[in-house]
């Protein structure tokens, strides 16, 4: 983010791959002195403790991560059990968490 911001440009909204990016992102944003959510709107993945306690609060994807671990277990059992076992698609419901980092649309 800091090399980014050095070109002079800066999006107007940024959706971070995690909780733990995204609180780096503020960081650079703050040093570059760019307001959040003024003047750029962040989103992140994961709804971590971290996220409802960072300044300013991270508006962040709540995705149910104990479920996601059940099913991998799940899924490993299912093909240490049977070497021929098919393809996986898994899906989870996820919940989008607003707070100061973006405001609602």
């Amino acid at each position: 983010m800091k090399d980014a911001l050095k070109s002079g440009s800066f999006p107007e909204a940024l959706i971070a791959a995690n909780d733990a990016m995204a609180i780096g992102a503020l960081e650079a944003f703050k040093e570059a002195g760019i307001k959040v959510p003024e003047e750029v709107s962040l989103i992140s993945f994961n709804d971590t403790t971290a996220a409802e306690f960072a300044n300013p609060a991270l508006t962040s994807v709540h995705v149910e991560t104990q479920q996601m671990g059940r099913a991998s277990v799940k899924v490993m059992k299912d093909l240490l059990d049977d070497d021929e076992a098919g393809t996986y698609k898994v899906t989870f419901p996820t919940k989008l968490v607003y707070r100061e980092s973006c405001p609602k649309a």
